[in-house]
């Protein structure tokens, strides 16, 4: 949806280092996964979405914030105070802050902070989930595909 721009931050690196490592097991990887986590939670918490633009929506019964998190460094557009267009480009995907590998991370929440917010459901149009055996709810860890654009 078209909103205004009330937090961006382009600056923080990728993290490469939540990456699995090619010959890591799968249990040398969690251990090492949970403790640089319990790091990056105990400082700077606002680098724990990495970068990221956090849009204000006004509709009836108040304001919804989406957050869109773990941008690839460099790659943000979105300025604080723009107003931005649906479809616009505001960033590209990436793997910064808290982020074991590149993703999108996306949700709506009811205030300006990503972290402390409290969730609100999402409805998306015109999408299809090619994987699906009939219409549903989008579920976490589904394909979805943009009818308008077939990406």
């Amino acid at each position: 949806a078209d909103g205004v721009v009330v937090s961006a931050l382009n600056t923080v690196p990728d993290n490469t280092q939540m990456l699995r490592g090619a010959k890591e097991s799968l249990s040398a990887f969690q251990q090492r996964l949970l403790a640089s986590q319990a790091v990056m939670l105990s400082g700077a918490r606002e680098k724990i979405a990495g970068n990221h633009v956090i849009l204000r929506h006004d509709v009836s019964g108040g304001p919804v914030y989406s957050v869109y998190a773990h941008l690839q460094p460099g790659s943000v557009t979105a300025k604080v105070g723009e107003r931005v267009k649906v479809g616009a480009r505001i960033g590209k995907l990436g793997g910064s802050g808290n982020s074991t590998e590149p993703h999108l991370h996306f949700h709506l929440c009811d205030s300006p902070d990503a972290l402390m917010c409290r969730g609100l459901p999402v409805h998306f149009e015109n999408v299809e989930i090619p994987l699906s055996d009939g219409d549903r709810a989008i579920q976490s860890g589904d394909t979805v595909l943009s009818r308008a654009t077939g990406t």
